[in-house]
């Protein structure tokens, strides 16, 4: 599914004195694992950001499901950095303490929260719960798929007649559960006030990452790794081939 992105949907990344490129993990930079523990960046991946973190203008960030502190032992940023974990609830600056964007009084149903998904998923082989700052996430990946979505929605359910004030989302292999809103696009937007960005790339292949790819601008790109129905204006079919056009893109700003 190679797909050829043509130099003028680049342009504006090239010619932006700033440029932020955010990038999701799992399934974007790395393939998926069934343990997600297991997840590591693709080489070509890995190589492409270090070229990145070397161009003058460009600032990275990484804006991911996961919790930050997954995030980070699995794809193992740099300093300098920008990262966005449990879909923008935590944010991470550079040089600044992580913060978690979710009301205390929220965090108080966390316990009864964690109670309803294990009594649900407790059952299920192959089937667990992660904990994360603001919520929990069902992981259902090795599971067929109408398993996973009928596990998914008996949590939901669950979770609906607790009366817990909590939102689901789909994701590939997950179904998340928060106590707070916050999106993907409401982190890079974040970021690129934060940066001053003139453009920006984002890159993802979940379904949960159409939030970032809603609020790419005239001069942003979204690209869509892999198959779906996507709201990104370019794709490509791997992280292997984001790889490599985030170095065309490198070169062409040099």
């Amino acid at each position: 599914m190679t797909v050829q992105i043509d130099d003028a949907l680049l342009d504006p990344l090239v010619e932006a004195e700033t440029l932020l490129v955010a990038l999701d993990f799992d399934g974007t930079l790395a393939p998926f694992e069934k343990d997600p523990a297991d997840s590591r960046m693709v080489p070509a991946a890995a190589e492409a950001l270090a070229e990145l973190r070397e161009a003058p203008g460009v600032a990275l960030a990484l804006v991911s499901g996961r919790a930050v502190e997954s995030l980070t032992a699995a794809a193992r940023p740099a300093e300098g950095d920008y990262l966005a974990g449990s879909h923008g609830l935590e944010i991470r600056e550079p040089g600044e303490k992580l913060r978690l964007l979710a009301p205390e009084e929220a965090l108080q149903r966390r316990d009864a929260l964690h109670d309803v998904l294990h009594s649900v998923v407790s059952g299920v082989p192959d089937a667990w719960v992660e904990s994360k700052p603001a919520g929990f996430a069902v992981h259902t990946r090795a599971l067929s798929e109408q398993a996973a979505e009928e596990l998914g929605d008996r949590a939901a359910a669950a979770v609906v007649a607790r009366g817990i004030p909590a939102s689901s989302r789909r994701g590939n292999g997950v179904r998340e559960f928060a106590l707070a809103e916050a999106d993907k696009g409401q982190a890079i937007e974040h970021f690129r006030r934060v940066v001053g960005a003139d453009a920006v790339l984002f890159a993802g292949d979940d379904v949960t990452d159409e939030d970032g790819f809603a609020v790419m601008g005239l001069r942003d790109l979204g690209v869509k790794v892999g198959e779906g129905r996507t709201r990104a204006r370019a794709r490509v079919a791997s992280p292997g081939e984001l790889a490599a056009l985030l170095l065309r893109i490198k070169k062409l700003r040099s």
